[in-house]
C-alpha cells in the first residue's frame, strides 16, 4: 500500500477514495538498488550528455508538507492586467502577490480537464529534465476559483522567430547538423506522445537565453488527454504534434535514442511521485474517479504497457 507523509492524502487501491496517510513513504524506489527499472534501451553507443537538465527534479518531491506546498504553489491575485491575451484555456494574466507575471488558465467547459492536465503534465514535465516554465495555484479570493498559473518566461524573441529557429538546420563548425535541438524535440515529442498532448506547435514555444546559451521551453500542455490511461491511443497523423514532430525530425535528425532516453525517465518514475502531483492540486480540478484511475494506470501494468507500445512506434 502506498503510504506518504504525516498529514498527506494517499490513493488507496480498490477503494475509490483518498484517506490521510500516517507513516513516511515507503514505497519502492525504482532505481535503487537490484530493483531498478530495467530499461527499455541500454544502446551502449548512447550519449552520455544529455540536452535535458539532470532529471531528479528541482526538490524532492516526497518531503513536501502541505505547509511547504502552500508556500510552494499557491499564489493569490494582486492585479488583473487589463487587455490581456485570451484564448480557449486562457483567461487572463495578472501579477500575483509574489510580484510574479502570470498566465491564469480555466476548464473550457467541454469537460476535459484542463487545469489538472497543465498541472499534472507540467510537473512531471520538470521532473523528467524539461525546461517547463514555473506554475502555481493562482487564487482569485473574489470569487474563489483556483485558476492554473503558468509564469511568464523572459522571452528573448516573438513567435515568428521561434518559428525561424525551428524551421532551420542548425550546424557546427564542420557544417554537420548539431545535436541541437534536434536531441531536445526528440525528448518532447516522446513526452507529448506519452501524455497524448495532440497540440504541440511552434506556437507553445519559447525561446530562453542563459548567457550565451540559446534555449527552448515547451509551454501549454493543457490538451493532454493523460488521464484518459490508455495503452494505445497516441496523437494521430492529423494532430498537430505529429505533423510537427515529423517536421522537426526532417530538419533536425531523428535521435531515436534520445527519444527513449525519455521514455525510460518516465518508466523509473515511482507512483508516489506521481501521487504528490495529484494531491498538490485542488480537489475541484479533477474528480476523485480520475486521480485515482491515474494512480492505478501508473501502479499497475498500463503505464509500462503504454511505454513499450509507444517505444514500439517511436522506432518503426
Amino acid at each position: 500500500m502506498l503510504a506518504t507523509m504525516r498529514g498527506r492524502l494517499i490513493y488507496k487501491a480498490g477503494t475509490g477514495r483518498f484517506e490521510k496517510g500516517t507513516r513516511t513513504d515507503t514505497t519502492r524506489n525504482p532505481l535503487q538498488g537490484d530493483q531498478r527499472h530495467p530499461r527499455l534501451s541500454d544502446d551502449p553507443e548512447r550519449s552520455s550528455k544529455s540536452p535535458f537538465s539532470d532529471w531528479a527534479g528541482a526538490f524532492s518531491d516526497s518531503t513536501l508538507s502541505p505547509e511547504q506546498q502552500q508556500r510552494l504553489f499557491h499564489r493569490r491575485i494582486s492585479t488583473r492586467l487589463p487587455d490581456s491575451v485570451v484564448g480557449r484555456h486562457l483567461a487572463f494574466a495578472c501579477i500575483a502577490d509574489d510580484g510574479g507575471y502570470f498566465f491564469c488558465k480555466v476548464d473550457a467547459g467541454d469537460q476535459h480537464p484542463a487545469r489538472a492536465a497543465e498541472w499534472l503534465s507540467s510537473r512531471l514535465a520538470r521532473h523528467v529534465g524539461l525546461p517547463t516554465a514555473d506554475c502555481a495555484i493562482i487564487e482569485d479570493l473574489v470569487d474563489g476559483t483556483d485558476y492554473f498559473g503558468s509564469k511568464r518566461l523572459p522571452s528573448i524573441s516573438d513567435r515568428f522567430a521561434v518559428a525561424d529557429f525551428l524551421d532551420q538546420p542548425h550546424r557546427d563548425e564542420l557544417g554537420q547538423i548539431g545535436s541541437f535541438p534536434g536531441q531536445f524535440l526528440a525528448m518532447l515529442r516522446a513526452f507529448d506522445l506519452f501524455i497524448d498532448n495532440p497540440d504541440r506547435g511552434h506556437d507553445n514555444f519559447v525561446l530562453t537565453r542563459d548567457g550565451l546559451q540559446t534555449n527552448l521551453c515547451p509551454i501549454d500542455f493543457a490538451s493532454a488527454r493523460l488521464f484518459d490511461c490508455t495503452t494505445d491511443r497516441f496523437p494521430v497523423a492529423g494532430e498537430r504534434t505529429n505533423f510537427v514532430g515529423n517536421f522537426h525530425q526532417r530538419v533536425h535528425g531523428r535521435h531515436l535514442e534520445s527519444a527513449v532516453e525519455m521514455l525510460d525517465r518516465i518508466a523509473a518514475v515511482p507512483a508516489s511521485t506521481v501521487n504528490n502531483f495529484l494531491n498538490e492540486m485542488p480537489e475541484s480540478w479533477l474528480s476523485d474517479q480520475k486521480r485515482g484511475n491515474f494512480y492505478e494506470f501508473w501502479s499497475d501494468d498500463r503505464k509500462e504497457q503504454r511505454l513499450k507500445n509507444l517505444h514500439i512506434a517511436l522506432s518503426g
